[in-house]
């Protein structure tokens, strides 16, 4: 959605969606009923539950899938930094003794790039860290080389990993549909018009909270790495101050 959203206190952004989507729901109220009166009526048509419904379907079935996806970024996210730290602390055990602060150092520098996942680019210093690494790493017996050059690159496939998942992978033309099928939906339901005005602001309310949290779910969701919920480098840290210091 967007990158200020994400990195905002959790309670703040569900605040702002929610109230966003609530004045939309009043909003559309207020317009529906206007015309309405201008035009005699006084209550909505019986059909306008089934278009209601159907928009409703379909408004769900899309957040559904949005969920879901980002749901399943945020589990593969948070296990891929696991796999990134125990490829790490592999290499630390395997790597020659006097090497071990190539290490230390590149795991130094992956721990103060981890706030650039959310909305930066990639270091250069970690990437030549690395890159040194690779370059001159000797296993700590000749028993090790194997697993050594074969957990470097894991190290380094579990990075470009990290950096992949902290975009979203909602394209955008997926929230523009989320955003004109909740607005149908609210015109709907705007159409209804209860006789009573105040029934019916309960009701658009109750509309405009729900498609309010939906988009907060999703907003929370969207970047695994910003937020107050974001992933932590604690099990790459923990390496360092374990086996590094």
């Amino acid at each position: 959605m967007t990158h200020w959203l994400s990195t905002a206190p959790a309670w703040l952004s569900f605040v702002v969606l929610v109230l966003g989507w609530n004045a939309l729901a009043l909003g559309a109220m207020q317009l529906c009923r206007r015309w309405s009166a201008n035009r005699g009526l006084t209550a909505g048509p019986p059909v306008v539950n089934s278009w209601a419904t159907a928009a409703g379907a379909l408004t769900a079935l899309v957040f559904t899938f949005t969920i879901v996806t980002l749901w399943n970024q945020a589990i593969r996210a948070d296990s891929n930094v696991d796999d990134e730290a125990a490829a790490i602390r592999a290499v630390e055990r395997d790597i020659a003794p006097s090497q071990v602060a190539l290490v230390k150092n590149y795991v130094r520098l992956t721990v103060n790039e981890w706030p650039q996942l959310c909305g930066g680019k990639e270091s250069d210093d970690v990437n030549a860290a690395l890159i040194l690494l690779e370059a001159t790493a000797q296993p700590r017996a000749d028993k090790y080389a194997d697993n050594l050059f074969q957990t470097l690159g894991t190290v380094e496939d579990m990075r470009n990993r990290r950096w992949q998942v902290s975009e979203s992978s909602v394209p955008g033309e997926i929230w523009v549909a989320l955003f004109v099928l909740s607005c149908v939906l609210l015109t709907i339901l705007g159409m209804a018009m209860p006789d009573h005005s105040g029934t019916h602001a309960i009701l658009m309310v109750s509309a405009g909270t729900a498609l309010g949290t939906l988009f907060w779910v999703t907003n929370v969701l969207e970047f695994p790495f910003c937020g107050s919920n974001a992933i932590r480098p604690d099990e790459i840290l923990a390496i360092l101050r374990m086996h590094m210091m």
